[in-house]
């Protein structure tokens, strides 16, 4: 028999006082799960935003025909925003 799978390990947020471990940096410019509670926080506020104000940009200007379509167009438009904004972020606040 094989031996039974040990279980994952709980992703652990990073806090202002505990910042990731080594590699960090490349997993926030490359690649990589994104441990920081506040960015994930950010990028669901982006979202959420981006979907809300093209869902409403289109029942406005498109008499309610394809709000599905701008809400989920905003919600991309809100990805792109977030991750171009936390890329700044982050590369601000390394240089102070």
């Amino acid at each position: 028999m094989s031996e039974p799978k040990k279980p994952l390990a709980a992703l652990a947020y990073a806090t202002p006082d505990r910042e990731p471990k080594a590699g960090g940096e490349f997993s926030d410019r490359v690649v990589g799960v994104n441990v920081r509670l506040v960015d994930n926080l950010m990028q669901i506020a982006f979202i959420v935003g981006g979907g809300a104000i093209g869902c409403a940009y289109a029942r406005v200007f498109m008499l309610g025909a394809w709000w599905e379509v701008g809400a989920i167009l905003g919600g991309l438009v809100g990805l792109l925003l977030s991750g171009t904004y936390l890329a700044v972020y982050r590369r601000i606040r390394r240089r102070v």
